[in-house]
């Protein structure tokens, strides 16, 4: 019996918007819209900076812990027990 490692339903979401919006703005471009210009107004530099800031808070308050633990104990833990040790092995001959 095989296990094949199917990506999460959030994944999938998370592509397809990404391919969407790309889309979208293509579009956008083809049909003469200003997208740089738009980019750059008043108004929409105001919810980017917006978003940079709820974004930044949400690291700083919430996801920056468990991250960096997740970072730190699991990845390079895992990294450096296993490579690390190899690493070593070959340097001492």
């Amino acid at each position: 019996m095989t296990m094949e490692a199917k990506p999460r339903k959030s994944q999938n979401g998370f592509i397809k918007a990404i391919v969407l919006i790309i889309i979208a703005i293509s579009i956008l471009i083809y049909f003469g819209l200003d997208v740089k210009g738009w980019i750059s107004s008043p108004n929409v530099q105001a919810v980017i900076s917006k978003i940079g800031t709820w974004v930044s808070w949400l690291w700083l308050n919430i996801i920056k812990e468990p991250a960096l633990w997740i970072w730190n104990e699991i990845i390079i833990g895992i990294l450096w027990e296993k490579v690390g040790v190899i690493v070593l092995e070959k340097i001492k001959g």
